[in-house]
């Protein structure tokens, strides 16, 4: 081969490097976003955790009932009360109570993955821009997430709740009672050798 026809290259740093250090960073970051620490009762006495209770929710459930549920009539309809309530008339007796699922968690991710794809990719290239660090990547992700979960809570999920319930409640939105299940939706970021890109030299 002729001098002239030699070929010469130049390997050129796109950025493909510090992108990878940036993708690898970010991956070492867990984020998850739901109830945690729910093993503490959903209501002072009750025997049912928050975990439990943000389950049955998003699964559904069948509870067998043991009855003893004071209510009284109004307009000829049973209106349940609390335990220790005046003005009972009378007690439920055993009976089956079938719970159906409304996701809060599932189907809040699957509704809304295009957002949640998109802020990756924002979160990504400021990653690799150094304008932000992967843990508040990880924050500003799993927050994200978090208020989607609870505007789905606050705007109702189906289907729609018993007229029984409704009058127990005062409300027809499932879900939202005490506003209680809404407020234990937080998100969690854990960590396992994660490597700062703005502290990592790049070839």
């Amino acid at each position: 081969m002729a001098d002239d026809d030699a070929v010469s290259w130049q390997d050129t740093d796109a950025g493909w490097d510090k992108a990878v250090l940036a993708l690898k960073s970010l991956s070492a970051h867990k984020i998850t976003v739901g109830v945690h620490g729910g093993n503490e009762p959903h209501a002072p006495g009750s025997p049912i955790t928050k975990a439990r209770l943000a389950a049955v929710h998003e699964f559904g459930a069948t509870i067998k009932h043991p009855g003893g549920t004071p209510y009284k009539m109004v307009d000829g309809k049973p209106v349940f009360l609390k335990k220790g309530t005046p003005g009972a008339t009378g007690v439920t007796k055993p009976h089956t109570i079938k719970i159906p699922a409304r996701s809060f968690l599932r189907a809040t991710v699957d509704e809304n993955m295009d957002k949640i794809q998109a802020m990756i990719s924002d979160e990504i290239n400021a990653l690799v821009a150094g304008t932000r660090k992967a843990e508040q990547s990880a924050d500003r992700m799993g927050m994200l997430v978090q208020g989607m979960i609870q505007k789905r809570i606050a705007d109702g999920i189906g289907p729609a709740l018993k007229a029984a319930t409704i009058r127990r409640k005062g409300s027809d939105k499932a879900l939202v009672d005490t506003g209680e299940l809404k407020s234990d939706i937080t998100w969690k970021v854990t960590t396992a050798g994660a490597v700062p890109v703005e502290t990592t030299k790049v070839a």
